[in-house]
Formats: C-alpha cells, sequence, structure tokens
C-alpha cells in the first residue's frame, strides 16, 4: 500500500514537473485494475529473474563467502575524475531539458539524455558522499553486520 501511495506522489510530481517544462497542462487518467496487475507481474518477472541470475553468479557457493572474501575490490573515488563525471550528467540534464522544450523530435531524444545524464550525475556524487562519509565516520561503524557484537 505504501509503494502505491509512493508511486502516486511520484507520478504527480513527474506529471508537474514535465507540464512546466512542456509548458502546457498534462491531464491525468485514471487506469484501470489491468494496468496495475501487469505492473505486479512485470515486477514479479524481474524478481525472479534476477533470483536466477544470482543463483548462476553464486554457482553454489555460500553468502557468506562472498562477505568475508579476504580480497575485496573495491573501487573509491580518487582525483576529480568522478566530480567531471557528475559536471557532465549535469550538462546532459541541461541540455535535455532545453531540447525537451523545443518540442518535435526534441523531447524524444531529452528522454535518453536524461537518463544519461542522471546516471552520470548521481552515481559519482553517490561516491564521493560515501567516500566523504566513511573518511569522517558518519556512517559506517568499525564492525560489520555480521560481526556486530551483542
Amino acid at each position: 500500500m505504501l509503494g502505491l501511495l509512493l508511486g502516486q506522489g511520484m507520478f504527480r510530481v513527474m506529471v508537474a514537473a514535465l507540464g512546466w517544462a512542456a509548458g502546457m497542462d498534462m491531464g491525468r487518467k485514471q487506469v484501470g485494475a489491468a494496468i496495475y496487475r501487469n505492473t505486479l507481474l512485470a515486477v514479479l518477472a524481474l524478481m525472479v529473474i534476477v533470483f536466477l541470475a544470482l543463483m548462476t553468479w553464486m554457482e553454489g557457493k555460500n553468502l557468506g563467502e562472498f562477505v568475508n572474501a579476504p580480497e575485496k575490490n573495491e573501487s573509491r573515488p580518487k582525483g576529480k575524475r568522478w566530480l567531471w563525471m557528475a559536471a557532465a550528467g549535469l550538462v546532459f540534464c541541461l541540455v535535455a531539458a532545453v531540447a525537451f522544450r523545443q518540442g518535435s523530435w526534441g523531447w524524444v531524444w531529452a528522454h535518453p539524455a536524461w537518463i544519461g545524464g542522471g546516471m552520470l550525475l548521481v552515481i559519482p556524487l553517490c561516491a564521493v558522499f560515501l567516500e566523504w562519509f566513511r573518511k569522517k565516520r558518519l556512517l559506517f561503524s568499525e564492525y560489520s553486520a555480521l560481526e556486530f557484537p551483542v
């Protein structure tokens, strides 16, 4: 139920944002139960696919082996490359907003630009903030979730 309410809220925010970007009033239509059923079936199918992919990737190994692996392949943000990627993502998002307002085929090309720009913006910024939190000891403790003393 909470997911449906959050989805309705996100939908209303996105319709208002797209209406503002397009400069027109975008109406809402009521959807039937079939739309919700199809969405639920698509999500369940995606969960099954991800579960099968994880089972194939693990190949019968215990999950604890992945958590307690001695070698860690962590990619931590170093240098200004991550911030340059975030700046490029912001530029993509701004170009997409301008293209969306032009109409015609601009709005078609704006959607992939928003997706790519959003990924270029969010992923590097999350990595930089998490690294900053780790250095300041604001988020991570010295104990992992599996070794937390009771």
